[in-house]
């Protein structure tokens, strides 16, 4: 949510606008369908969208970053491979975007510069990352064996 606006990660049909200022009758009033992939999570931020994505094609998914500036037009600006399967998740903390990415475990992209985003650090674990939260300095990325902190 970023004022009256939802925006949805809706998988095959990418970021869907949602205009919920009528919470009884919510408007679509923009959407940004990515070139190949799967939008899979959204975590919005000032003017930017970062999606987190699955490339249908095959070759691993990554970090999309959307202008939502205009809700009737989002406009991809940025995107960073994950390198490794898919991106499932993600959550953005002051410059950086961490991404939890199929058999990357976790992915932590510098999101300073939004149409260039670069790769800080990768952390491998066992088992699939899944989903990622942060608390403070503390990532906590669900996976296919548990929980890695």
């Amino acid at each position: 949510m970023a004022g009256n606006f939802a925006y949805v990660a809706d998988s095959n049909k990418g970021l869907r606008v949602i205009d919920v200022s009528d919470p009884a009758a919510p408007v679509e009033v923009g959407f940004y369908d990515p070139p190949a992939g799967q939008s899979i999570s959204v975590a919005v931020v000032g003017a930017y969208a970062y999606l987190a994505d699955i490339n249908g094609l095959g070759g691993g998914g990554g970090l999309r970053i959307v202008d939502i500036s205009n809700p009737a037009a989002p406009t991809q600006v940025g995107y960073h491979s994950t390198e490794c399967n898919w991106a499932t998740d993600v959550v953005v903390a002051g410059d950086y975007a961490y991404v939890a990415a199929g058999g990357c475990h976790l992915v932590i992209l510098d999101i300073s510069e939004p149409t260039s985003p670069t790769l800080t650090s990768m952390l491998s674990a066992s088992g699939w990352g899944f989903g990622v939260a942060l608390d403070g300095p503390i990532a906590y990325v669900g996976n296919s064996y548990g929980l890695n902190v």
